[in-house]
């Protein structure tokens, strides 16, 4: 396996890993993201119209869930359009953290992680041959 199937299979896991427990009540992860989530509802633009964390968390983890299979064993199209969608989650995420003023390792992670993404995507395109 080439180093780009690796790097797309490890972030495949790690939204999958880290999407669970925003959809199911895997104790006692739930309840900290819970908690956490209502720290981050500060910064989200959908409170404006009415959509609070719980749902906002139910529905990031489920396009986490879905865009990282996606991602790992779907078609070209449908794995490009996911890894952009994971890429805009976690550059949100990035500004979430930032906006509410936590610890720079995590900005930092979800940084490196939104750059993996983007690479993924730059490096696919330079693979497609047009003729």
């Amino acid at each position: 396996m080439e180093f780009r199937g690796i790097v797309t299979l490890a972030l495949g896991l790690l939204f999958i890993v880290a999407g669970v427990p925003k959809v199911v009540p895997v104790q006692p992860l739930h309840d900290r993201l819970v908690s956490d989530w209502r720290r981050y509802s500060v910064a989200f633009p959908f409170n404006l119209i009415g959509i609070g964390a719980e749902m906002y968390r139910t529905c990031i983890g489920s396009m986490e869930i879905v865009m990282s299979a996606l991602m790992v064993f779907g078609r070209p199209d449908p794995a490009r359009f996911s890894t952009f969608c994971l890429m805009n989650i976690m550059i949100s995420g990035v500004y979430v953290l930032t906006i509410i003023g936590d610890h720079p390792a995590e900005i930092a992670f979800n940084a490196l992680v939104a750059g993996l993404l983007g690479w993924l995507l730059y490096d696919e395109r330079r693979h497609i041959k047009i003729s």
